[in-house]
């Protein structure tokens, strides 16, 4: 996903399933997505907090799916997550 352009408009990003697994695959994401609502990364890879600390800059964002993420068996993760995304919706 390298050389993606800024899509100021995009509200939702569906990334599942794309073998996603370090924090370089998702940290263009706050440079090129400012108003994205919804990000779907369920599928992926993810394993630690950290790799999900660009979640921090996406400031529109209310919903986000990690669903099938190694990350989701984290202790704590989901406080984590609502520590990073404060506008996510339950």
């Amino acid at each position: 996903l390298d050389g993606l352009p800024v899509l100021n408009n995009l509200r939702e990003l569906e990334l599942s399933d794309n073998r996603l697994a370090t924090a370089d695959s998702i940290s263009f994401l706050g440079k090129t997505t400012p108003r994205l609502e919804v990000l779907k990364l369920g599928g992926n890879q993810l394993g630690t907090m950290e790799m999900l600390g660009v979640l921090r800059e996406l400031r529109s964002l209310r919903v986000v799916d990690l669903f099938e993420n190694p990350v989701t068996r984290v202790d704590g993760y989901r406080a984590e997550v609502f520590k990073l995304v404060r506008a996510l919706v339950v």
